[in-house]
């Protein structure tokens, strides 16, 4: 298994550089990466400049930006973020004019099916008493 795993290379990326990542390629091209993404692009930069290692890379991007909405508006925003995550989403379009996905849309269109709210010591309680099982 080591000599199959010989040229593995990993890596991480903390809450800033996962940002920079986001707000570099934004202003560089356009484009909205997702905090998943970013943090590939990051430690892909950084094993660059450790290695001088000038491979093509291809990064495929993992998940949508608006998964990620807030934490993808603070990299690439300057302005204030609106606290309701549809707002949120909808200030993401207006800045990348990538389109909202249905999938949220629909999601913010749905009726609340429930609304309850629990402490975290009351979570095992609440659990129990939904399935049925206290």
């Amino acid at each position: 298994m080591r000599e199959n795993l010989k040229d593995f290379v990993g890596g991480w990326a903390n809450a800033k550089e996962t940002g920079e990542a986001i707000h570099e390629v934004f202003q560089r091209n356009g484009y909205v990466m997702d905090t998943h993404t970013a943090v590939a692009a990051s430690v892909y930069h950084k094993y660059r400049e450790e290695t001088s290692d000038k491979t093509k890379t291809v990064i495929v991007s993992t998940a949508s930006p608006y998964k990620f909405t807030q934490s993808v508006l603070e990299a690439v925003s300057s302005g204030p973020i609106p606290e309701n995550d549809y707002d949120q989403a909808k200030k993401l379009k207006e800045l990348s004019g990538v389109a909202i996905p249905n999938a949220v849309t629909e999601l913010q269109q749905a009726p609340i099916l429930h609304n309850t709210v629990c402490e975290t010591v009351e979570m095992q309680a609440m659990v129990e008493k939904y399935l049925k099982i206290n």
